[in-house]
């Protein structure tokens, strides 16, 4: 199994990493930086992407969406030390496969990797939290100009490399807007964003 590496924690890569080659894994590359990581994900192709989910203390699930993007084929697995409510909206909305403590021990991290890559969905070492309530449904984030026109051209039908083309950007500018557009939609893939688009109008 081909893996990526994702965390701000460079002792965490240079621990983890080894271990998993030691199981028989290979880790393709390691990055510290989710700004990187759907550039480090569309090159080397992992079977499964392991990601923190909280940089500098904040939420980071964009990275996740932006993966999702660059290499729809890679398995998301989020390994955090805090199941927050957006983690666990990720893992319900399919934004990401496997939700992993970082406080499980390896042998139940390699497990739960095996598993997602298998096509099961495995959350390990995190309880569910009680239902809250529904909060009442909100109108979308105002998108961005350069959103709307990226939204455009994904309902033209255009690829990233193709959109890029067309305004003048690096394909990681492309992805950035395209994982700000599913964001915001509340979507974790193209084709939904433009029925949602279609469906509210924006397009």
């Amino acid at each position: 199994m081909r893996l990526v590496l994702c965390d701000a924690q460079r002792m965490l890569l240079d621990a983890l990493g080894p271990a998993l080659q030691d199981a028989g894994h290979v880790v393709a590359d390691v990055c510290e930086s989710p700004e990187v990581l759907p550039d480090v994900v569309a090159r080397r192709r992992p079977d499964v992407c392991v990601l923190e989910a909280t940089y500098a203390g904040r939420p980071r699930l964009d990275a996740a969406a932006a993966v999702r993007c660059s290499w729809p084929e890679t398995v998301v697995v989020l390994l955090t030390g805090d199941a927050s409510h957006g983690v666990w909206q990720a893992y319900d909305d399919g934004m990401v496969d496997a939700l992993v403590s970082k406080s499980s021990s390896f042998d139940l991290v390699d497990s739960t990797l095996r598993a997602a890559h298998q096509g099961r969905r495995m959350v390990t070492g995190f309880d569910r939290p009680a239902p809250a309530a529904r909060p009442p449904e909100r109108d979308v984030d105002a998108l961005t100009p350069r959103e709307s026109e990226v939204l455009d051209l994904l309902v033209e039908g255009l690829s990233t490399t193709a959109i890029a083309a067309r305004l003048g950007v690096s394909k990681n500018t492309v992805r950035t807007h395209v994982a700000g557009v599913l964001r915001k939609l509340s979507v974790h893939d193209r084709g939904k964003a433009v029925s949602n688009a279609v469906h509210r109008g924006l397009v």
